[in-house]
């Protein structure tokens, strides 16, 4: 059952990170009109460009999920220090970013920001939601997000 719980916590954190990267993407992409894309419903801009960035976010959460598992189970193994699992995170969130595109400084930033929610959420999930309802509270608030988003979108176009 711990592995469960384990694998849970990772699936929900990368559920609830990826649902708020891709409304933050997708709100930003659109801040300046989506005059481009010939639709017959400016709506449909909302949801065509969530859905490519869900896309893209999606691959890269799931990767990331991945490499956090090792991590997680590395440092449990041999470090027990808290900063080492932040410091492993960061790591291995800009190396890849690193290494595909140099020193492109918003690229990294960017890579940082997320690395450090992603770091975040886990740990609120695995110190805050010991009960059934905690977990349900984190897998809903990422839809609320992205209708609030839809509401944000709406004002803006």
């Amino acid at each position: 059952m711990k592995i469960l719980a384990f694998i849970g916590r990772k699936l929900l954190t990368t559920w609830f990170v990826g649902v708020v990267l891709t409304v933050a993407f997708t709100l930003l992409l659109t801040s300046g009109g989506i005059e481009g894309l010939e639709l017959q419903n400016k709506n449909d801009g909302y949801f065509l460009l969530s859905f490519l960035t869900a896309i893209a976010v999606g691959i890269l959460m799931l990767y990331g999920m991945i490499f956090s598992i090792i991590i997680e189970l590395v440092t449990q193994r041999w470090f027990q220090e808290a900063w080492m699992y932040v410091f492993l995170h960061v790591v291995f969130g800009l190396v890849f970013v690193l290494l595909g595109s140099g020193f492109n400084m918003l690229l990294l930033g960017t890579a940082l920001v997320v690395t450090l929610l992603y770091v975040g959420v886990d740990r609120a999930i695995f110190t805050w939601a010991d009960r059934a309802t905690r977990w349900i509270l984190f897998a809903v608030t990422p839809v609320l997000l992205y209708i609030l988003g839809f509401g944000l979108f709406r004002l803006m176009v």
